[in-house]
């Protein structure tokens, strides 16, 4: 499993997919290259929390700070995507 963040996907969802991550994340573009395949379970982490507003770039989004209310957020689903890894292995 690769546990990711995902700026496709609303902060405090996720997804669990097989072979599917975003069409563009430098770090998972590392790991194809390193494995020569995207054939793996991708634990897709939403973090975008700009409700909407694109005034902030994605990349600058991406590397900025959460607030106190999205690391709560974050912290929440922990445990729901720990419980459902669990049914998976």
């Amino acid at each position: 499993f690769v546990i990711h963040d995902d700026l496709d996907l609303e902060l405090g969802t996720y997804k669990i997919q097989f072979g599917i991550g975003p069409k563009v994340h430098n770090g998972l573009l590392s790991i194809y290259e390193s494995l020569g395949t995207d054939r793996f379970w991708h634990v897709r982490v939403g973090i975008d929390g700009r409700g909407g507003s694109r005034n902030i770039s994605g990349s600058d989004y991406v590397l900025g700070k959460f607030s106190p209310k999205q690391k709560k957020i974050i912290l929440e689903i922990n445990n729901k995507i720990i419980a459902d890894l669990k049914k998976l292995i």
